[in-house]
């Protein structure tokens, strides 16, 4: 499960909003460019999530999302959190680093 916790106004579209596709989680993939460096059109169905600040969108992790391009004036800000089952295994490549180690390969910006 995941929160998108919206402090910033996407309500309309074209603010850099949480982009969804109803129904991809039923599938393991979708379908795009074969190289990384090509930009991916929009799958078919997918949907800017329109919010205002203080609200809250919960979704299954598995639906693809994405965020929309921002073409406003105005700064994308929101705070997601992330729930799953402890059993659930880590997909980060990070993982195996120790906090220190990881936080040390990051730029002064990233830091």
């Amino acid at each position: 499960m995941k929160l998108a916790y919206w402090l910033s106004d996407v309500s309309a579209p074209g603010r850099g909003n949480l982009k969804v596709v109803p129904g991809s989680h039923v599938a393991n993939r979708i379908d795009g460019p074969s190289r990384r460096d090509i930009r991916w059109p929009d799958p078919d169905g997918a949907v800017e999530v329109i919010a205002e600040p203080g609200d809250a969108v919960f979704f299954d992790r598995r639906i693809w999302h994405a965020r929309s391009r921002n073409y406003s004036e105005h700064i994308r800000k929101a705070v997601f959190f992330g729930y799953t089952y402890r059993w659930t295994a880590i997909r980060d490549g990070i993982a195996p680093l120790r906090a220190s180690e990881w936080f040390g390969q990051l730029t002064p910006v990233q830091q």
